[in-house]
């Protein structure tokens, strides 16, 4: 887990602008965060479906709340809708209960779901364009709704956000960061390694993403062998 402080603060130290002891100068830090965004941008042009682990929490101020709730963009939860979700914690006073997560089958087996009670189960339904989460009771008090979702960033999380990114990514934005970074800092140092590291891990994750295109054939060339057919007029003979 990494936030974007920190991602920047390697990249400055990739080039010699910055000692691992250190604080980050904030007019630096606001310069390498503009470029990182920039960045961020161009990548998600690229169709890098960038991703990432977040954490956050709502809170249910309605005793007897629904048993379930949309997540998404203007949903109950308004947040950004995620692609799946890790965890969930409801928070009541001074403690924190874990739930498990169903599938919707064994959601949909359980006999009784309008108790008031804190929940112990949880299932979500991964619709668009927006999500569901649904519980096996309602909430008995108010309480706080602790999740941890993969979800697709479409900008830049700010500097104080810890974003878990997948495999390679915070590799990828420390070098690519610094390549970028380089040109305005006349005491960095940009060498050759940084260059060709990024330059590998870009092309790994563009791999690791790649879909192929699926071609489809005319149905009538797929017509038994008995028949001729005319490209030019379309006709079967």
């Amino acid at each position: 887990m990494a936030t974007t402080a920190e991602i920047i603060k390697l990249s400055l130290q990739e080039i010699g602008v910055q000692d691992p002891g250190e604080s980050v100068d904030p007019d630096d830090e606001i310069t390498v965060h503009e470029i990182f965004k920039e960045l961020f941008q161009e990548l998600s042009n690229e169709r890098l479906l960038i991703h990432g682990q977040t954490h956050e929490s709502f809170s249910v101020t309605t005793v007897g709340a629904a048993s379930s709730y949309t997540i998404g963009s203007s949903g109950v939860l308004n947040t950004v809708r995620p692609i799946s979700i890790t965890s969930i914690r409801i928070s009541s006073g001074s403690y924190d209960y874990d739930l498990i997560e169903m599938s919707a089958k064994k959601w949909a087996a359980i006999p009784f779901k309008q108790s008031l009670a804190i929940p112990r189960f949880f299932y979500y339904n991964n619709t668009f364009p927006l999500g569901k989460i649904y519980f096996d009771s309602g909430t008995d008090t108010s309480q706080t709704i602790k999740i941890i979702s993969i979800k697709q960033l479409a900008d830049l999380p700010a500097l104080a956000s810890s974003v878990t990114f997948p495999n390679g990514y915070t590799k990828l934005f420390r070098q690519l960061l610094a390549v970028e970074a380089h040109p305005f800092f006349e005491s960095s140092v940009l060498k050759n390694s940084t260059i060709r590291g990024a330059e590998r891990s870009r092309n790994n994750i563009k791999n690791a993403n790649y879909q192929p295109i699926q071609a489809d054939m005319d149905s009538g060339l797929e017509k038994p062998s008995i028949y001729d057919y005319d490209i030019r007029s379309g006709n079967i003979f």
